[in-house]
């Protein structure tokens, strides 16, 4: 699994129920909180994840301790957008195979400077506002399969999720927070 995939869909794997959205929405987030996200962090299950800056507002993220690539081939490696959205700071996904082209959105929830956790889509919450009418989208199902939430990004999803509903369409992650291992120079 790519690292991207790892990091993002950790709840949200291939086989259950997803939510994507078209294209990243909200304003970017300031150079200074992609920064404070730049170094080594690692899960309780000891794989570490090292984000770097790609651009004011977008991380590369890679495992640095995978076996490093064949000769000339290029390590994995992914990119998250890094948008606020009201309160939230919300992380879009480079679209994936298994995304169909679209992105993956998770919620950072920075407990402190050292401990980040990430709330991953309520599938269900989606589903109900999309068949409702009340956000833009799809559902796509297939038989014996789990379903999939497609967003389209629209002002409605942007105020559904700056409103105080806006916590309630994510879920709390079970798993422990990752943990900063080593600040990156420069971050």
């Amino acid at each position: 699994m790519k690292p991207i995939s790892a990091l993002i869909l950790l709840a949200a794997a291939i086989g259950c129920n997803t939510v994507t959205v078209d294209k990243p929405f909200g304003d970017p987030a300031d150079a200074s909180v992609c920064r404070s996200l730049c170094g080594d962090w690692s899960t309780s299950g000891g794989d570490v994840y090292r984000l770097e800056p790609a651009s004011a507002s977008e991380l590369t993220v890679t495992m640095p301790g995978r076996v490093p690539p064949a000769k000339g081939a290029a390590q994995e490696s992914g990119r998250l957008l890094v948008r606020n959205v009201g309160d939230m700071t919300l992380i879009f996904a480079s679209p994936q195979p298994a995304t169909e082209g679209h992105f993956v959105i998770a919620w950072l929830d920075r407990l402190s400077d050292d401990a980040i956790s990430l709330r991953i889509c309520n599938p269900g919450m989606f589903r109900t506002s999309v068949e409702d009418g009340a956000l833009d989208g799809k559902i796509v199902e297939r038989e014996g399969r789990p379903f999939k939430v497609r967003l389209v990004a629209t002002e409605r999803l942007y105020d559904l999720l700056r409103s105080p509903r806006g916590p309630e369409f994510f879920t709390k992650s079970n798993d422990a927070p990752f943990r900063l291992v080593s600040k990156l120079s420069g971050g």
